[in-house]
């Protein structure tokens, strides 16, 4: 499916299915694709994870329903998916900057609308991408799960811990899908090949498959310019992309001469 078109029809679900407690994670079932990377998507394209879009969205229509009807705090609390309603005032005065009682008194409610996409093409800076095959790949190194929405500076912190142990050859950065979509998460691992030998405590083995990947250089400062091209993938390459779509549930960052990133592809037919 075409990016754009799928990110608008997330968001389109999302709506009608805002009361849910699966909406987030049957979301990327109806796209047909990997939960993961329909994530990271999400979120570069309108700087929210689905959750915390989600979650905003309740929060707003519950100081609505404040607003407008007379139903006890405890019920609005239930509708909108909160187990307790010490847990929906928390995250309610969080949001709006004032507790459900303050709203139905008439403090100002914060506003979260549904969201609408739009493609803007900024200059002329071209985005170089040679499509391959690469034969499969075992890797061994470190997993941590991580949240969408603080991955971004998480992650390098992450680097520095496994770079302070004293091995210089991890050159992966993986990505890999994680089916708890509702929680915002995914697993992210710093790894190197690995061709048999034993392992240090803490260290996983994993396999990448042989796939076609989309591969994209990268120069710049590390972390930084990574970053920034992971966001130019999704917001320039991907959207309207004719010749090739998504496909698969991994990722890859690798470092090296010269870095770059890898997303998994497969033609349009």
């Amino acid at each position: 499916m075409e990016w754009l078109s799928c990110v608008r029809k997330t968001i389109e679900y999302l709506e009608l299915h805002l009361l849910e407690k699966d909406c987030v994670q049957d979301a990327s079932v109806k796209q047909y694709l990997s939960p993961m990377l329909l994530q990271k998507g999400f979120q570069v394209m309108t700087g929210y994870s689905m959750s915390t879009y989600v979650r905003n969205r309740r929060l707003y229509l519950a100081a609505l329903d404040l607003k407008n009807t007379d139903d006890k705090i405890i019920d609005i609390a239930f509708k909108y998916g909160f187990e307790t309603p010490e847990s929906f005032t928390k995250a309610f005065t969080r949001f709006h900057g004032a507790n459900p009682s303050q709203i139905r008194k008439g403090a100002p409610v914060k506003s979260f609308l549904p969201l609408r996409i739009h493609i803007v093409v900024q200059g002329g800076d071209h985005l170089d991408c040679q499509i391959q095959t690469n034969k499969g790949l075992k890797v061994a190194g470190y997993v941590r799960e991580f949240h969408a929405d603080t991955s971004e500076y998480e992650i390098p912190k992450f680097w520095d811990e496994v770079l302070l142990l004293g091995e210089d050859d991890f050159n992966y950065g993986i990505c890999i899908d994680d089916i708890d979509t509702d929680r915002g998460v995914f697993h992210y691992m710093i790894a190197r090949e690995y061709t048999g030998e034993q392992l240090a405590d803490g260290m996983h083995v994993f396999e990448i498959p042989e796939r076609e990947w989309a591969t994209f250089e990268c120069e710049g400062k590390i972390p930084e310019a990574i970053q920034e091209l992971d966001r130019r993938i999704w917001n320039e390459w991907l959207p309207g992309n004719e010749d090739y779509e998504l496909e698969g549930n991994i990722s890859l960052e690798i470092y090296g001469k010269p870095n770059a990133i890898w997303i998994p592809v497969k033609e349009r037919r």
